[in-house]
């Protein structure tokens, strides 16, 4: 990922680095926290436990990879 970065951006390639970690950083703080809420909600839900979490996410993802669609360009080389 960060050469990948540092390809695509060489001006600025400590910033995009720097929002790379922070990215990181923050997905590694807040992931086992949502994980153990929407485990403990899942409880209450027909469909309970490691299953709640597994169709939370998969739904949050889908949603996402739809909104990344729209925002960043079709083709890398119009970047």
């Amino acid at each position: 990922m960060y050469s990948i970065t540092a390809n695509f951006f060489p001006d600025n390639k400590e910033e995009m680095i720097g929002y790379i970690e922070a990215v990181t950083g923050v997905g590694l703080g807040f992931g086992p926290l949502m994980g153990s809420a929407l485990f403990a909600a899942g409880e209450y839900t027909i469909f309970g436990g490691y299953n709640f979490i597994f169709y939370s996410f998969g739904t949050f993802l889908i949603f996402c990879s739809f909104f990344v669609k729209s925002v960043f360009p079709s083709s890398i080389e119009n970047f």
